[in-house]
């Protein structure tokens, strides 16, 4: 709704008043459906930003679920076989590997409910004193064990600060930078 009064007393507009007025609430209106337009493409926009990092993840996950799982059959399968040819200390070790390989799992899954934590904002943070080096060092050699056509190396100076964070979130983060392909990991440059 549009209310028009003239400065002018007790006058009345005229037919150029009123063509004017016209065009001008027309205009008004063309700005209103716009803006409304906008909002609604904004909206979409953001379903489909947020669908395309939905199955990122999920392509991510399928791949870092697979890792562990292909550990557990390799070591299962030899331990589980009536023609195994390991001699029986080696199913100790398969056992220990199959363990641990489990544990990665566990972790991954709690990672994954905790990221839906977010998506809702119930994560919850816990901020203490960490040591970098110390978080690095330990995901360094997690994910050394993994790969064995490269020798990861960590490097930090002595007067490296201790930060305020959440050690689990910031060992996610590094976990998440090793296993990023090298195409896409970003380069110091």
């Amino acid at each position: 709704m549009l209310v028009l009064e003239t400065i002018q007393g007790a006058e009345v507009f005229t037919e150029s008043d009123i063509s004017f007025v016209q065009t001008l609430a027309d205009l008004i209106g063309l700005a209103i459906d716009r803006a409304r337009l906008q909002a609604n493409a904004d909206s979409a926009h953001q379903a489909n930003e947020a669908e395309r990092t939905r199955l990122e993840m999920m392509a991510t996950l399928s791949h870092e679920l697979r890792m562990p799982l292909t550990s557990i059959k390799g070591y299962a399968t030899p331990s589980c076989s009536r023609r195994c040819t390991g001699t029986p200390p080696s199913r100790p070790v398969f056992l220990r590997k199959i363990d641990e390989e489990c544990i990665n799992m566990e972790v991954m899954i709690r990672d994954m409910l905790d990221s839906s934590l977010i998506g809702v904002d119930h994560l919850s943070i816990d901020p203490e004193p960490v040591r970098l080096e110390h978080i690095v060092r330990d995901v360094t050699g997690e994910t050394q064990r993994r790969v064995s056509d490269h020798q990861l190396v960590e490097e930090f100076r002595p007067e490296f600060p201790i930060v305020m964070g959440d050690m689990r979130w910031i060992k996610q983060v590094f976990r998440n930078i090793w296993t990023t392909p090298s195409s896409t990991r970003p380069t110091a440059g």
